[in-house]
């Protein structure tokens, strides 16, 4: 099953560690690569948004036929929240792209809780960013069931606090195994192996 990662920083695996920034040596989508032994897509881009502009759907469709996945994993929305949407917007702007990528087969993860910080100088931000998977969460429930999606064809995927929590969701969703790849700082990045 080929993947594709389509996010932000997060999923280029942008480092800021280093004097102008750097890339890690593993991004979670080769940790995923790495460990499901499926050909991953790391279409990662540095300050990429929720699209929500014709040329961005333009050239996600373009950007689809070129890779020919059979499934999408997104992790977007940490730059609308730091470019000052709420939850909720961001939540729509989700909704509405999900509604127009047309791909068959969705994973929807939602990026790492923020930390205050250089590029979060404030704690609202920090509470934002923790109600945008539970507003992402409520926002693909509706959508499922406006447009009577069969269960297994969207999936909301959170980044919880805990692993323990996280593992056993999987688990309870009915994946059969589910592995730690890489844990950075707060961020825990787990592969579910098909149920």
């Amino acid at each position: 099953m080929k993947l594709w990662c389509f996010g932000d920083s997060n999923t280029y695996g942008y480092d800021p560690r280093g004097f102008s920034g750097g890339r890690y040596a593993a991004p979670w989508p080769e940790l995923l690569a790495e460990k499901t032994g499926d050909p991953v897509v790391n279409d990662g881009r540095n300050g990429r948004m929720i699209p929500g502009r014709e040329y961005e759907f333009t050239q996600f469709r373009r950007d689809a036929e070129r890779y020919g996945a059979d499934a999408l994993i997104v992790m977007l929305g940490a730059n609308d929240l730091l470019n000052g949407a709420t939850a909720g917007e961001a939540a729509a702007r989700m909704a509405a792209f999900l509604n127009r990528c047309g791909l068959p087969r969705t994973l929807l993860v939602g990026p790492p809780p923020m930390r205050r910080g250089a590029w979060v100088p404030d704690d609202g931000r920090v509470a934002t960013s923790r109600a945008l998977e539970r507003r992402y969460f409520r926002e693909f429930e509706a959508m499922k069931a406006e447009q009577a999606v069969e269960a297994g064809a969207i999936y909301h995927y959170d980044t919880p606090l805990l692993v323990a929590h996280e593992t056993d969701i999987l688990r309870r969703a009915g994946f059969r195994d589910v592995d730690i790849l890489h844990q950075w700082g707060v961020s825990t990045y787990t592969v579910c192996a098909r149920k």
